[in-house]
């Protein structure tokens, strides 16, 4: 069984921070031109700061091209703005990056954005990443990283991710399939809070999915005639 990739989720995201321009216009002053229904002078406003270096105005401008509000929809702009912004560690940069990739058929590259975004433990990112790292798409397959991936972003209640992880919990996971092959051992990582873990934070599990699956072995054990302690 494989679960379905879920890449094209992303609703439009503005930022809300940036650095001020000249005359006191910032990012904010463009959002507020958006949220009115001015989307042409967002975008000039953000054009500007982003041209001087500014990532969330790259970022938004990135959107709005994706978006084709202000401007004509254009996925090259798109991306070139999305990338600038990214380069710079612009975390919802790099996911509509990789998303935006992604979409285009571009998986390799999209994923390494995604990836990286996922370390930040970025929920979106996490989802996607976690569900290439299970299927094998695209990632070397990985069921039980792609698991922890998948278990982390449902942990911030991303509604996908909480959808996914019931699909990938109607398949055996790797632990249970090593257990009733007789295997006499199985290295898992736990932590309560991955994001501050010393280290393999993403590839843990939280304590009560392996409290979980601690009782599911228990069942598999005996068959095997293998005991736990």
């Amino acid at each position: 069984m494989r679960v379905a990739m879920m890449a094209a989720m992303m609703a439009a995201a503005i930022a809300v921070s940036g650095m001020a321009g000249a005359a006191g216009v910032t990012v904010r002053t463009g959002i507020e031109a958006w949220q009115q229904g001015n989307p042409a002078k967002a975008v000039a406003i953000w054009r500007a700061l982003a041209e001087q270096g500014d990532n969330d105005a790259a970022f938004n401008l990135g959107q709005a091209y994706r978006l084709g509000r202000g401007v004509n929809a254009d996925s090259g702009a798109a991306q070139k703005w999305f990338q600038r912004a990214a380069r710079a560690g612009h975390l919802d940069a790099q996911v509509s990056l990789g998303l935006l990739l992604f979409d285009s058929g571009d998986r390799a590259n999209a994923l390494i954005w995604l990836k990286r975004a996922a370390d930040r433990g970025e929920p979106r990112a996490l989802l996607v990443t976690g569900t290439a790292m299970f299927n094998g798409d695209g990632m070397k397959r990985d069921p039980v990283t792609g698991y922890a991936y998948v278990a982390r972003a449902a942990a911030q209640g991303l509604a996908p991710a909480k959808a996914t992880l019931a699909d990938m919990d109607k398949v055996m996971p790797l632990a249970r399939a090593i257990v009733a092959a007789g295997g006499d051992g199985v290295l898992i990582e736990v932590h309560h809070d991955p994001e501050k873990a010393v280290c393999d934070g993403p590839q843990s599990l939280y304590p009560d999915q392996f409290a979980r699956l601690m009782d599911e072995l228990r069942i598999i054990v005996p068959a095997v005639r293998r005991t736990l302690p």
